[in-house]
């Protein structure tokens, strides 16, 4: 699953033009070396209904105009995080979430994310997935409306080869010349077809320091991106 991102640049031009975008709407652009989900920060976010847009949105769902967005996030803890794609076609689902699917979709911006990688006598080694020339990419997700702010949640499908070797499921990432495409499919057809031929594009990964998945210990600082070699892995690649 994807709870671990990071989004560096502090550019609002450069990330308008990286996203061909003709507004941002915020005073200061949320930068983060590592941003745990469970921290519920704020992301940039580019929406169905404004697709020229650039907004903020807090990540981790709620249903919308919540009462009690605090005790909907405790309820389903990284249910509000992650979202499977695939449940939302289920019959059981609520009908919020049902029309996320073609109505509420959004594109998470971020520049990379980390992944965990479990070796082959099970320790536990963080990734950081990024594109080679550290550009930004999105991450397809829903969200809701709270008064005046949005709540937003990530899609994760099954993983491609790229993936695999991480999790069996993966976040659905995408480039941001998709934008459009992706938030402009608008039939359960069309979006189970591209569920079933997603793959990821022109990502890399390299091991980084294990601070990442330590909740003890504060991993939003710049080396927390800077590889690190370890032993176990130079006898698997």
């Amino acid at each position: 699953m994807c709870y671990h991102i990071s989004q560096k640049l502090k550019g609002k031009e450069t990330i308008k033009n990286a996203f061909g975008m003709d507004e941002i709407r915020m005073d200061a652009v949320p930068s983060y070396y590592h941003l745990n989900g469970y921290d519920r920060g704020q992301v940039m976010v580019v929406t169905q209904q404004e697709p020229e847009v650039i907004q903020l949105a807090t990540w981790s769902i709620a249903p919308p105009n919540s009462d009690d967005v605090s005790g909907y996030w405790k309820k389903v803890g990284g249910g509000a995080l992650n979202t499977r794609i695939e449940s939302l076609f289920e019959t059981k689902t609520q009908l919020w979430k049902k029309e996320a699917i073609l109505e509420h979709k959004c594109i998470v911006i971020v520049d990379g994310m980390f992944k965990v990688f479990t070796a082959s006598n099970g320790t536990k080694i963080p990734m950081y997935v990024k594109r080679p020339d550290d550009s930004l990419y999105g991450v397809l997700g829903y969200y809701t409306q709270q008064d005046e702010a949005l709540t937003c949640s990530l899609f994760t499908t099954h993983s491609d080869e790229f993936f695999k070797q991480f999790h069996k499921r993966m976040a659905f990432t995408m480039e941001p010349e998709d934008t459009d495409y992706y938030l402009g499919l608008n039939t359960e057809d069309d979006f189970k077809r591209e569920i079933e031929n997603h793959e990821s594009r022109g990502l890399e990964y390299y091991s980084v320091n294990k601070d990442v998945i330590n909740s003890h210990v504060p991993s939003n600082r710049n080396d927390i991106i800077q590889k690190v070699d370890y032993d176990v892995l130079n006898t698997l690649f």
